[in-house]
């Protein structure tokens, strides 16, 4: 479905190359999805997960990067799964 000329569309690029192609929010160059999350995954440190210390520092981080919508939510699930996993087999 063509969208309108006159609607702005979201100006965050998928890998593919391809635009999002949802409708921007209004004052903004992306839709509401793209303008929450600024932070990418250069920006966002997490402790080495080898030490139950560290770990415990990485769990919080990545608990912080959610609420304060840094970190989306599918890639803070990763996170807390290979701290899962760091841990099922560090022990």
């Amino acid at each position: 479905m063509p969208i309108n000329p006159k609607i702005r569309q979201c100006k965050h690029l998928k890998v593919t190359g391809d635009r999002c192609g949802s409708p921007a929010m209004t004052g903004y160059d992306r839709c509401y999805y793209h303008a929450r999350s600024p932070m990418g995954i250069d920006d966002f440190v997490v402790p080495d997960i080898t030490d139950p210390t560290a770990r415990s520092k990485a769990l919080t981080e990545i608990f912080n990067g959610l609420t304060t919508n840094k970190l989306d939510t599918k890639r803070a699930s990763a996170m807390f799964y290979a701290i899962q996993i760091a841990s099922d087999r560090l022990r």
